[in-house]
């Protein structure tokens, strides 16, 4: 339990800090955080405070899932609340403190970077497998509720919350685009890396010696 909290602690500090990236940039944002850009535009909320909004906002979702399906909260929801939006301050911070940021070029590569961050963070939170971020538990309980699949209830409320955010002035942009094309087949990748070495990590006497296979599937960090 304690690796799987320090698990989803690093992996909320990776998407944290990969969206507070993203959003310096200037080139668009996923599209949870067009949501979160959004309702800081619309509030006219400082970037200085963009943290401490998305914490607040975090708290509103995770307040509608005990509603609606309180068993979807589980300590990572916690951690996730708590942690997510102190880090993407720090993103901002450390994307100040980078070179290149006064051309396209360069804010597409560190964009990239920011990207890659995210991905991985997602990954991370979900190979250690103590509970979903507060807008993947709502899609659970919209999927659960309307008798649809998972995947059909996540499709409906990540549109929805990014057209909500791109009307209330989030920034769209390049970084959304190539989050609706990589984002599922990098995370996946990245997920099955981490489960493949914590499978190597829990059984080192599995080698090439003995002729035995890695097989990740099951495992979790």
């Amino acid at each position: 339990m304690i690796k799987k909290v320090i698990g989803a602690m690093v992996g909320t500090a990776l998407i944290g800090t990969g969206l507070g990236i993203n959003q310096a940039t200037g080139l668009g944002n996923d599209t949870i955080g067009i949501f979160y850009d959004g309702i800081r535009v619309l509030l006219k909320v400082s970037i200085e405070n963009y943290g401490t909004l998305i914490t607040i906002i975090n708290i509103v979702l995770v307040a509608l899932l005990f509603i609606v399906g309180r068993k979807h909260i589980h300590i990572g929801t916690l951690i996730y609340m708590l942690l997510y939006g102190k880090f993407a301050e720090a993103g901002g911070w450390i994307y100040a403190q980078l070179p290149l940021t006064d051309s396209l070029a360069g804010r597409s590569v560190i964009g990239f970077m920011g990207c890659a961050i995210l991905y991985f963070g997602i990954a991370l939170f979900i190979v250690s497998d103590i509970g979903v971020d507060p807008v993947t538990g709502l899609a659970a309980s919209i999927a659960e509720k309307a008798g649809w699949q998972f995947k059909t209830g996540r499709r409906c409320i990540d549109f929805t919350l990014m057209a909500a955010g791109i009307l209330a002035g989030g920034t769209f942009g390049v970084i959304t685009l190539a989050t609706v094309v990589a984002a599922g087949p990098v995370i996946q990748f990245f997920t099955e890396c981490l489960q493949k070495l914590d499978y190597v990590i829990k059984k080192p006497e599995i080698s090439a010696e003995n002729g035995h296979k890695l097989n990740c599937k099951g495992s979790t960090f």
